[in-house]
């Protein structure tokens, strides 16, 4: 696994940073503070958090754009350790090198890079924590998704229910359309769901019977008793009848279908972009960082190509329909004026002409009752996707159970972890109670349910010590990443003593497990008189200041 043992900035040809970073153990980033009174402004203006964000670089992240815009001109160098041997890895951060990545003086791209060192950034992401999450799934949606649950399964050691788990995110998500498909059909033909079966089977009879009475009607135009030169033409009025009549139904089809894909287009617009998302949460005052813009701003580009790649084979096939819509219509207007040449013939046989005007009027009818019969079909091969697909996630279900029972041994040390973990960091009593497990069948809610219940304090930061009790669990147990970084905005509004005591156990995990934590964290942060200040001192690896910040100018 990857570890970074010495991280160089530059800026042109001149050091600014040189940091070593301790391979066992915790290495502090130190922000010193001289105006604690105001804490917001000096302790932001550091470079702690660009530190980290650097440091993330050399573990495969992708350089941001707003990074590149302003530190153009500089790189960094790090040592790394990989498998006992050390790499020097190098990364410039101008946008033009973005992809790019040095390994001991050969370039290589970024994915090659992760490849090559076994960085699967999923779930390094869970243990380079650079802000605040909401979720103890280390998500930042209090909803997590389903490369959250994975990753967190992967971490935990619980990837033997995983794929049970993926399949149940899609079984979920197909029931989730098909039932908004159905929604959008029945609203069309202003049904419910109920009334389904009943108006399939009447437009089904419905439809024979206009069909057969259409036939009957069709049989005695064809046997109709004309004059001698009405008789001659009636074989090939017939003929021209029929292939008219097969041209209109093509095109009545054809029509029908560029209907249905047309609504299937329209449906897809009603996308809300992250653009819109940042805007409404910037209305009521709440900012996101460029990353998290910049996530959002990928997954829409990801979502729009998807949708676009899905319009456009819907106008293709719609522009297809037209031509030949077209091309029957032509035909059509050919066979239409041979009609009219005939008809002249036969305008004065009453029964023939009643008969083609009721044969068209039947025929309008059946034009009308059989879009409906589609829409009808339709509706209930979707009732009978959403049956199907409802009893595979009950089956999906039941064998996520039979795995989740294997792993109580597990979950029971997990729990055991976070509790003793409490008892550490509370001098007085605390209840807590951790736990991994799986939601009963449900066809919305999400399958893996993460809780931690505790009693005995209800103070403003035990939502920050219950993610990192979860971050320190995922540090301790996982088998994939060697590192964790935190930043000091996750220990917001913790007593001091208590951050104290956390970075203590941090660097014990660090020690046994025999990994790397990086750590920022404020003067203000810390409790001075702690028994662990000499420590604290011991693990400091960069100290920053207001007047001695990362690069040397202001952020």
């Amino acid at each position: 696994m990857l570890k970074i043992k010495n991280l160089k900035i530059y800026d042109g040809i001149l050091i600014k940073q040189n940091i070593n970073f301790k391979l066992q153990g915790l290495s502090l980033i130190f922000g010193d503070v001289e105006k604690p009174q105001d804490k917001g402004m000096t302790s932001n203006s550091l470079g702690k958090t660009l530190l980290l964000r650097l440091i993330d670089l050399t573990f495969g992240a992708s350089l941001d754009k707003s990074l590149a815009d302003s530190l153009s001109e500089f790189m960094i160098v790090a040592e790394m350790e990989f498998d006992d041997k050390t790499v020097n890895v190098t990364r410039h951060l101008s946008w033009a090198e973005k992809d790019n990545v040095y390994v001991d003086k050969n370039v290589i791209n970024l994915e090659t890079y992760k490849k090559k060192f076994g960085i699967d950034r999923n779930l390094y992401v869970r243990q380079i924590l650079l802000e605040p999450r909401k979720s103890l799934v280390h998500s930042y949606s209090i909803y997590p998704a389903k490369n959250d649950i994975l990753a967190f399964l992967e971490l935990t050691n619980l990837r033997d229910v995983s794929d049970n788990i993926s399949s149940i995110f899609d079984t979920q998500n197909t029931i989730k359309g098909l039932s908004t498909e159905l929604k959008n059909i029945l609203s069309e033909l202003k049904l419910t769901e109920k009334e389904l079966n009943k108006n399939l089977y009447i437009v089904d009879k419905n439809v024979t019977e206009k069909l057969e009475k259409r036939k009957e009607l069709d049989k005695k135009i064809e046997n109709l008793s004309l004059a001698d030169e009405i008789d001659k033409n009636t074989d090939k009025y017939s003929e021209l009848s029929i292939e008219f009549k097969n041209l209109r139904t093509g095109i009545t089809f054809l029509e029908s279908e560029n209907n249905r894909l047309m609504s299937l287009k329209e449906s897809m617009n009603s996308n809300v972009s992250s653009a819109e998302v940042i805007k409404t949460f910037e209305e009521v005052h709440i900012s996101f960082s460029e990353l998290v813009k910049k996530n959002l701003e990928e997954v829409e580009l990801f979502h729009k190509t998807v949708l676009q790649d899905q319009k456009e084979r819907i106008e293709r096939k719609i522009i297809s329909n037209t031509k030949k819509i077209e091309i029957y219509s032509t035909e059509m207007e050919d066979i239409s004026t041979s009609l009219d040449d005939i008809g002249k013939i036969l305008s004065d046989n009453d029964i023939y002409k009643n008969s083609v005007k009721i044969s068209e009027q039947l025929n309008n009818e059946v034009k009308e009752i059989t879009y409906r019969q589609g829409q009808l079909s339709r509706s209930s091969n979707v009732v009978k996707g959403i049956e199907d697909e409802s009893k595979k996630l009950k089956i999906l279900y039941e064998s996520a159970a039979e795995i989740m029972n294997n792993f109580v041994n597990k979950i029971t040390e997990y729990r055991d972890f976070i509790y003793g973990l409490m008892k550490q960091l509370y001098d007085r009593p605390i209840e807590v109670f951790f736990d991994i497990s799986l939601r009963d069948y449900n066809k919305k809610t999400r399958p893996i349910l993460v809780t931690m219940n505790m009693q005995g304090d209800d103070g403003e930061a035990i939502s920050e010590i219950k993610k990192l009790s979860v971050d320190m669990l995922l540090f301790k147990v996982n088998k994939n990443i060697s590192i964790i970084m935190e930043d000091s905005a996750n220990f917001n509004g913790i007593d001091s003593r208590q951050v104290n005591k956390l970075l203590e156990i941090f660097n014990n995990l660090a020690c046994v497990q025999k990994k790397q934590a990086i750590i920022s964290i404020n003067k203000f942060q810390l409790d001075g008189d702690s028994e662990n200040s000499a420590f604290i001192d011991k693990a400091k690896v960069c100290v920053l200041s207001e007047n001695n910040n990362l690069l040397g100018v202001d952020f």
